[in-house]
């Protein structure tokens, strides 16, 4: 198959083109940096500008930072900006785990957070982009204070468009074998697709040195073959009135004239499944614009970058915040000074670990206080004392097959307070749901205090306490 067909069987998979390959750590643009976020797994991380909330971007299947360079570029006027490149793609180093959106989202969070990029995050996600980012906000809804989707994936999309579906599978072959032949050098630059003239002129010596890179296109087939898989990890919940722009071409489908495909009826399929978008909180605003196609980032760049400047105007007019009116502690984290730990805390929370994984209530309630109250900020949820604290933790673990609660970064700062950041993560009951069983996971701030017999004394949890909400009530 030649490359201009390859070119276009990928674009027609509905979420972005295949246009580049992976650098090699040598080749980092200049303003980027690689970030260690794991063993033997460095991301590049490219953040400019000044001003909140940050504007992070979620690429497409096969695309990368410089993919989004020019709408960077224009959003970093009025704010800070991050675009990065999954692992395998562009300057980041390939990695072995699932190319999946469950996967890329956890591998996103842990990068924003070892650069020391604190947020809030106005999250952008681009075709595949959109799920990834719509499972970030779930399991870190502490960090993000808006989304924009330009052209999203739908998590329902491959039923809706089956020959879609039909069209990645039977390109999966293909894609591998063109990986291949890349990587035994019978397909040069040369044959490759040419250099995109939408892109910004400073990457096109990033994009010429990194498209004769196999690596690339393994990544991208695997993302593609993920792609229902991905699907199913994004979260069908109400956001509540979470700021959302989804902003959608009305002729997304132009550019695969020629590949089989009905276009006039897979837009209006898009168009439905654009505006259903718009109903997942009920603050959403749906743009629309007839400039371009799917391929935004290149086709419409200016109606991208407005997008997010839009989002940025609703985020900022609203203040960023909940209406909860206690402030989140995330920044206390990262910037207030702490004193040694305590030598009896990490058996305290190795306990408080141990005792949530075995769902044994009894045991649970005895490391807090006779007294104890809890404040659930996200769902103004108070418990007083411990008899109710265990009768409603009996009530929790009845509902789960199995539960998990881990405590990472921490800081102690004196006087019996502890700063946590708390992830929980879980599997409820198929008859607790009435339909079939779901896991989640996700993470929040826990400020703890403890007395002097070191059983907490108080609990204030600001975390995604919404979505467990939905889950337990079925959804």
């Amino acid at each position: 198959m030649g490359c201009s067909r390859f070119a276009a069987f990928v674009s027609v998979l509905l979420l972005a083109p295949v246009t580049g390959d992976t650098l090699a750590a040598s080749q980092v643009a200049a303003r980027g940096q690689l970030v260690e976020v794991a063993q033997d797994l460095r991301l590049y991380l490219d953040c400019i500008g000044e001003g909140a909330p940050t504007v992070v971007i979620e690429g497409g299947a096969g695309a990368w930072s410089i993919h989004y360079r020019r709408i960077q570029d224009e959003v970093a006027g009025v704010a800070r900006v991050c675009a990065y490149d999954r692992a395998g793609l562009g300057a980041s180093d390939p990695s072995s785990a699932p190319r999946r959106s469950s996967v890329m989202a956890d591998e996103l969070h842990r990068l924003l957070h070892a650069a020391g990029e604190q947020g809030p995050f106005l999250l952008v996600g681009h075709s595949l982009g959109g799920y990834n980012v719509r499972v970030y906000q779930r399991r870190y809804a502490l960090d993000v204070v808006g989304l924009v989707l330009l052209e999203s994936a739908h998590e329902r999309q491959w039923d809706r468009l089956p020959g879609v579906w039909d069209a990645v599978e039977a390109q999966l072959p293909t894609m591998r074998a063109y990986a291949e032949a890349v990587r035994r050098g019978e397909i040069g630059l040369q044959d490759m697709p040419p250099w995109p003239e939408a892109m910004s002129q400073e990457v096109r010596a990033e994009y010429e040195a990194a498209i004769v890179n196999p690596v690339v296109h393994e990544t991208t087939a695997a993302e593609f073959a993920n792609a229902r898989a991905s699907a199913g990890d994004v979260p069908r919940v109400d956001m509540g009135d979470l700021p959302l722009i989804v902003a959608s071409e009305i002729s997304s489908f132009e550019a695969f004239r020629g590949t089989g495909l009905d276009i006039e009826a897979s837009n209006r399929v898009w168009a439905d499944l654009q505006a259903d978008l718009a109903t997942l909180t009920s603050s959403a605003v749906h743009l629309l614009s007839e400039a371009g196609d799917h391929n935004m980032a290149s086709t419409d760049p200016e109606f991208a970058a407005a997008a997010i400047l839009e989002g940025l105007r609703i985020v900022r007019r609203s203040g960023g915040a909940t209406d909860v009116d206690v402030p989140s502690p995330r920044e206390w984290l990262h910037r207030l000074p702490e004193v040694s730990d305590q030598p009896w805390l990490a058996e305290v929370l190795s306990e408080l670990e141990a005792s949530y994984r075995s769902r044994d209530a009894a045991t649970f309630a005895q490391l807090f206080s006779t007294d104890f109250e809890q404040l659930d900020v996200g769902r103004r949820v108070r418990v007083r004392g411990r008899p109710a604290w265990q009768e409603q933790t009996e009530r929790v673990n009845a509902a789960h097959e199995w539960m998990e609660r881990l405590h990472h970064g921490r800081k102690w700062l004196g006087n019996g307070m502890l700063l946590v950041e708390i992830e929980w993560a879980g599997r409820v009951r198929a008859e607790s749901l009435s339909g079939s069983a779901a896991d989640y996971r996700y993470s929040g701030l826990g400020l703890l205090e403890f007395d002097d017999d070191h059983r907490i004394k108080r609990q204030l949890l600001f975390g995604d306490t919404v979505t467990l909400d939905a889950d337990l009530a079925g959804r």
